[in-house]
């Protein structure tokens, strides 16, 4: 046990009534505590707060020491009733037995609400860990089996939680369920916003967003507030910096990174394709979704998790050339038929402004680096420039070639290079005239882009080109092709450049030394390229989206991996670790080792003898399963070899009790060996 107990006659007595007040009163909390202040003072008793809360480590250690009942019984007497009453209160944190297993479950996401980190796995759990003198301490989990990904949320110390439309409040020290709702809708997610808690659902095309409190034990529903759908977001990451320490999701795991990382590595593999019906000129991802600009359409948007275009803009053109996003504002610009350019509010998509141009048809379109001018430009000789705070034309200029079909601003916002005719207009941004002229393609123009200082230009005449653009002259002749080069895209901060290709191919560069490290055919002429943080999308002139995932491994040196997520795992019976490796054996007889960096390298299915063995990686394994090798969990009870208390974590509420060993004393039975 943690401590002697000893108690005053006075303090016995208003333990006698403590225990008589509990019972009766314990879903009052507050007629409760009047109660008991009451009597506080007609027995003199000063600091009932604190007198309560030493009756509070005494109940835990008799409702956790079962072996030490008589003893603790001959201190204070105990009301039967009272352990009832305890067990189903949610607000009395006893003391909780956890244990660290592998699991199957696979998260996309956590959230960091110092000191906790709490992450929702696709079986509908919510596992909680805390960190604390420079580890993390896994806490436990709450919620049910449901097979799919909750929404969630820590606020006030409870745990939001919901699946499908019905909403749980836990409270979090002790793990209870203290209420529950069930919604008209589905909860999408749950967010806390600048310390306030916020609930988002869907009804029919928008999204409601919606604020709540918890108010003596009860929730209170805010005002409703319509979104769009776009706006809706679970606050989750997959990274979070800790002190010096790296929290971060690798395959659908939870990783603590401390040691010296060494490198990324990204790699390319064919995603989904997704239906559109429309030919794709340009897209812009958004959070789950792509908006596009289509031919015969005004600009749609897909939704990626269902797969199906959710909406479209309510704007009366048929064709739209270009999407961009103002780089510093929640604005994004589409370029259309009839010299439009259109401009709109990210998160509510409603249009802002109607630009009209001196051009016919609005083929190119940009933002300046810090967003505070647009231009753009088409059939014709003008580029037009706009100031986005005034949205007053400051520069209608006039370039002596005809049909302008490309335009991006340099990454210092000092040049805005112009793709008219066969040439490439370098523009001084500080002036607007054009500073030089750079002559090399044998037909139009198709796409503009830069890598770092260095222009890159895709032509009509089937070449992607590298320019040096304070010498005008051309460094390389990236790729070349018997038909045009339709689109050139840098990614991953310039790293990598993505080239589509007229005759149904991308090609993805590595800039450094411009080593081809990936080629995709497509099945139609690939119209548009974009990007973010998990895919490379490829608009196809067929009305189809096509999608290739980027697969990124980052290697740490291997002495500061360790997984988060080697937690509860309900069919685990026994565990053993030998030289930084963990193993585990299962309730359907499954064996399977863990190394130190988290990676599964031997799997096994045990009958009587080892059987269908799956040795995933170097070295090959040679295993043979001894007696009291596991840690074997039943009713309660642990057994277990050597180092299997490093499995077992004890907590008081949501504090770590750093002495286990009376705890462990407590939790182990010698016959268990004897049954197994």
């Amino acid at each position: 046990m943690q401590k002697t107990f000893s108690f005053s006659e006075e303090e016995k007595k208003f333990f006698d009534i403590y225990q008589e007040l509990l019972i009766k009163y314990y879903n009052q909390p507050q007629k409760l505590n009047l109660f008991l202040e009451l009597k506080a003072l007609e027995l003199g008793i000063d600091d009932h707060h604190k007198l309560i809360r030493k009756f509070h480590a005494f109940l835990r250690d008799y409702i956790f020491f079962k072996s030490k009942r008589g003893e603790l019984e001959e201190i204070l007497e105990i009301n039967p009733q009272l352990l009832s009453v305890l067990k189903k209160y949610p607000y009395f944190t006893e003391y909780r037995v956890s244990f660290s297993f592998p699991s199957s479950a696979i998260y996309r996401g956590f959230k960091w609400r110092n000191p906790l980190l709490i992450a929702g796995g696709n079986d509908g759990k919510v596992r909680i860990w805390k960190y604390q003198e420079g580890k993390f301490h896994f806490i436990g989990e709450i919620g049910e089996d449901f097979g799919k990904f909750p929404a969630y949320e820590v606020y006030k110390w409870h745990l939001f939680y919901a699946v499908g439309s019905k909403l749980n409040v836990y409270y979090l020290p002790s793990g209870k369920l203290v209420k529950s709702l069930e919604m008209e809708k589905p909860v999408t997610a749950l967010k806390l916003e600048e310390k306030n808690l916020y609930l988002f659902k869907r009804v029919g095309d928008i999204a409601i967003k919606q604020s709540l409190d918890l108010k003596g034990g009860e929730i209170i529903f805010g005002p409703a507030d319509p979104i769009a759908p776009s706006q809706v977001e679970s606050g989750e990451t997959d990274t979070v910096a800790v002190e010096k320490k790296l929290v971060k999701i690798k395959d659908g795991k939870i990783f603590l990174l401390t040691g010296e990382r060494k490198e990324t590595k990204v790699s390319f593999e064919k995603g989904e394709i997704y239906e559109v019906g429309y030919s794709v000129n340009d897209i812009l991802p958004l959070k789950n979704r792509l908006l596009l600009g289509v031919d015969g359409s005004p600009p749609i948007i897909l939704d990626l998790e269902s797969g199906k275009v959710e909406n479209k803009l309510n704007l009366p053109v048929t064709h739209t050339y270009r999407v961009r996003k103002n780089p510093v504002k929640e604005e994004i610009a589409l370029s259309h038929t009839q010299n439009l350019v259109s401009v709109w509010d990210l998160n509510t998509l409603q249009p802002i402004r109607i630009l009209e141009g001196y051009f016919i048809d609005a083929m190119a379109l940009d933002y300046s680096p810090d967003g505070k001018y647009i231009a753009s430009g088409g059939e014709g000789r003008d580029v037009n420039v706009w100031n986005t705070e005034n949205w007053e034309m400051v520069k209608d200029l006039e370039l002596p070639a005809e049909g302008i079909t490309a335009l991006k601003f340099s990454p210092d916002g000092k040049y805005l290079a112009v793709g008219a005719g066969g040439d490439i207009y370098l523009v001084e941004t500080e002036n607007w005239s054009v500073q030089k002229v750079l002559s090399y393609h044998e037909g139009l123009i198709a796409d503009l882009n830069f890598v770092g200082e260095n222009l890159v230009s895709a032509g009509w005449d089937g070449k992607a080109l590298l320019w040096n653009i304070q010498s005008g002259e051309v460094e390389k002749i990236i790729e070349t092709s018997e038909d045009r080069i339709w689109r050139v895209l840098p990614f991953e901060g310039g790293k990598f450049l993505a080239i589509a290709d007229w005759n149904g191919k991308v090609s993805i560069y590595q800039t450094d030394d411009w080593s081809l490290v990936a080629t995709f055919s497509v099945d139609s002429q690939p119209t548009a390229l974009a990007v973010d943080k998990e895919r490379l999308y490829i608009g196809r002139k067929d009305g189809k989206v096509q999608t290739v995932r980027l697969e990124r491994e980052e290697t740490f040196s291997s002495e500061g991996v360790n997984e988060l997520t080697l937690n509860p795992s309900e069919k685990a019976v026994g565990i053993a670790t030998f030289g930084g490796n963990v193993l585990v054996y299962t309730e359907k007889g499954n064996l399977c080792i863990w190394n130190s960096n988290g990676e599964k390298v031997f799997s096994a299915k045990v009958e009587g003898e080892l059987k269908e063995t799956e040795n995933l990686r170097e070295p090959r394994l040679e295993i043979k399963v001894l007696k009291n090798t596991y840690v074997v969990r039943k009713n309660g009870y642990f057994f277990g070899g050597k180092g299997w208390e490093e499995f077992v974590s004890v907590i008081k509420g949501l504090e770590p009790v750093e002495n286990k060993s009376p705890f462990l004393k407590e939790i182990t039975k010698r016959e268990l060996l004897e049954e197994l």
